[in-house]
């Protein structure tokens, strides 16, 4: 213990050095982990912390700088250091006060509002009083009076703030609710236990000085007593606080990730959810509505004429089943994994085969310049469905006899066209920004082809016909699914791949 007590006494400046790099390490963590905008309150109040912690680390580091330059200047400009020295000093425990008193202070309500500017109001007079004394006494006194300042400033300002930081960091425990938290209620502890006991070594254990309690309770004695400069034990418990607050820093990160990770699982549900009504609403639905409008023809037809009305019966019987095969089918889809899904070009094959099957409107189609080309699922989904909910619009309103359907893969994008020869309707002025049809199905088509970062482009005029164009450029389609984690790329397997 005499050769470490020895080594000590001799190299007390890398002790100091030491010292003040624990209280810049804390301050650092501290400015690196400040958001103003965080749900926990040690969180918002962590820059008064740093602000302390780069403070009171240059001010110890004045105990190094301040003796080596004694020999090159003048006493005059040393005393002025000194002095300097003992302000930064002070300073940097009214930021500790600040910040037990902001950490704190949130628990007591309003009355906080008329106590947080308690430290920067007990700053001002001490720094009267302190300047009144320095302009007072002389230089042979000088050095007692910033002792006695020193030691003042640390009962008024560090010791209170360190216990308040601890009580605060106590009542943390209250902010750590479930699963991830309630493990960081252990460092929340050590946190408070860290804190206190700083209070009692800096903010008791002060310099020697000619008044009650610092003439007894000082660092002299303590040096005596333990054979050890209270700055070591000081650096050890600064150490431990920075790690316990680092560690709730930690535990307050992985609270948070968890609860975005929980955001984005209930936001891909409701993707899921959306999806599954617009599916539903351009295939089945528009299934179902087919058959209303067949039963609908059947209740005339059975008193006219009743073979047909039979006929009919067994035809709607038949798109019935159908229609149970394509709920099976639909079901089937949702648990079958995306590489199982048919590709872009099948699907618009087997919707289009299906169309000309229940309508006589003699189809022009033109899909060769997408035969050979793989689309992501999602959005190869959605391309379809968008052209199906366009042709049941014709088989429903148009009155057409003859429609169009061109597909082709430009240098920018990918076009389609569905062009019909029916009576068209009339568009407001303004509508490609502002107009909404009244339809689920029209909606329903501009949100397929936003969630592939396409446009949609309706033209129509009544009496001429209806062009519903669908662009989606090349950079869209190298965007991740939405509601999806798999890469959307897109390539030909003439060309070999691209955008993957």
């Amino acid at each position: 213990m005499d050769v470490i007590h020895q080594f000590l006494d001799q190299n007390m400046a890398l002790v100091f050095f030491i010292y003040g790099l624990t209280f810049v390490l804390l301050g650092v963590v501290a400015v690196l982990q400040f958001d103003p905008q965080s749900r926990f309150r040690l969180v918002r109040s962590l820059w008064t912390l740093a602000v302390f912690g780069i403070l009171h680390g240059l001010a110890e580091w004045g105990y190094i700088f301040i003796p080596l330059q004694m020999q090159t200047i003048t006493r005059e400009v040393v005393t002025t250091l000194e002095i300097g020295h003992v302000s930064l000093l002070i300073a940097s425990y009214v930021f500790l006060f600040q910040f037990g008193l902001s950490l704190y202070g949130e628990r007591i309500g309003r009355p906080y509002r008329y106590v947080r500017f308690l430290p920067a109001v007990a700053f001002g007079l001490w720094l009267l009083g302190f300047c009144s004394g320095v302009t007072t006494y002389r230089s042979a006194t000088l050095h007692y009076f910033l002792t006695n300042a020193e030691a003042l400033g640390r009962y008024f300002f560090a010791l209170p703030g360190a216990i308040l930081s601890g009580l605060a960091f106590l009542k943390l425990e209250e902010e750590l609710v479930g699963q991830i938290l309630y493990e960081a209620r252990l460092p929340a502890r050590a946190g408070a236990i860290a804190f206190l006991t700083y209070g009692l070594l800096s903010g008791l254990v002060v310099p020697a000085a000619d008044f009650f309690p610092a003439n007894i309770i000082n660092a002299y004695y303590f040096h005596e007593l333990l054979n050890l400069p209270v700055q070591i034990f000081r650096a050890i418990t600064v150490l431990c606080l920075t790690y316990c607050i680092f560690r709730l820093l930690e535990y307050f990160a992985a609270d948070y990730a968890c609860r975005l990770e929980q955001a984005e699982c209930q936001q891909l549900v409701l993707n899921e959810r959306l999806q599954i009504s617009r599916d539903l609403h351009d295939g089945i639905l528009q299934s179902v509505y087919a058959v209303g409008l067949d039963c609908e023809n059947i209740k005339y037809l059975i008193e006219a004429d009743p073979v047909k009305a039979k006929l009919e019966i067994d035809q709607s019987i038949a798109n019935l089943n159908k229609l149970i095969a394509e709920i099976r089918e639909y079901i089937g889809r949702l648990r079958l994994d995306q590489s199982a899904v048919k590709t872009l070009y099948e699907q618009l094959v087997e919707i289009i085969t299906e169309f000309k099957a229940t309508d006589n409107i003699e189809t022009v189609v033109d899909l060769l310049e997408v035969k050979r080309l793989h689309l992501c699922p999602k959005q190869a989904e959605q391309v379809t469905n968008i052209i199906r909910e366009a042709l049941n619009n014709i088989k429903r309103h148009a009155e057409a006899d003859t429609i169009t359907i061109i597909a082709q893969d430009g240098k920018r994008g990918l076009w389609f066209k569905i062009e019909d020869n029916g009576r068209g309707f009339r568009l407001p002025s303004g509508w490609r920004s502002r107009f909404n049809l009244g339809h689920q199905g029209i909606s329903n088509m501009r949100e397929r082809a936003k969630l592939v970062g396409g446009e949609l482009e309706i033209k129509s005029k009544p009496g001429e016909g209806t062009i519903v164009s669908l662009y989606i450029p090349k950079g869209s389609l190298n965007q991740l699914c939405g509601g999806g984690s798999a890469f959307c790329g897109y390539y030909q397997t003439n060309s070999g791949l691209v955008g993957r």
